[in-house]
C-alpha cells in the first residue's frame, strides 16, 4: 500500500492486480494492469509518477496518477521485493536473489549495482 497523499493511495497483489482510492481507503477501484503477474510493491515518486514490482522481474510504471499503467522493464527472472526512488529518474530495486539495479532514466533501462549480496 502507498498514499501519495491524505486521500489518494494503492495497492498492488496477485495476478497484477492494482487499486486505487480517491477517498482515503473508503473506496477502492480496479486499475486496468499490463501484467498478470504477482506484484510485490507500489512506490510513487510524486502524485504522477509511481511503479510497481513483481514476480518474474517485471516493473510497471505510470505517469498520470495511475489512470494509465505500462510495462516498462523485465529485469531477469528473478522476483523484484524491493524499489525505492531518490527523484523522479533514479530508482533502484533488489531482486530476489540479492541482486540490486538502478535506472537513471526513470525506469527505461536499468544496471547492475551489486552483483550478489550472499
Amino acid at each position: 500500500v502507498y498514499f501519495t497523499n491524505d486521500s489518494v493511495g494503492y495497492v498492488v497483489g496477485e495476478y497484477g492486480c492494482i487499486l486505487k482510492t480517491s477517498n482515503s481507503g473508503d473506496k477502492w477501484l480496479v486499475q486496468t494492469s499490463p501484467t498478470t503477474k504477482d506484484l510485490f510493491q507500489v512506490y510513487f515518486v510524486n502524485e504522477n509518477e509511481g511503479y510497481a514490482i513483481g514476480e518474474f522481474g517485471r516493473i510497471i510504471k505510470t505517469s498520470d496518477g495511475g489512470e494509465k499503467w505500462k510495462r516498462v522493464s523485465v529485469v531477469g527472472c528473478d522476483n523484484v521485493i524491493s524499489m525505492n526512488f531518490v527523484d523522479v529518474n533514479t530508482g533502484y530495486v533488489v531482486t530476489s536473489n540479492g541482486v540490486m539495479l538502478k535506472t537513471t532514466d526513470g525506469g527505461k533501462r536499468w544496471y547492475k549495482v551489486v552483483r550478489e549480496l550472499y
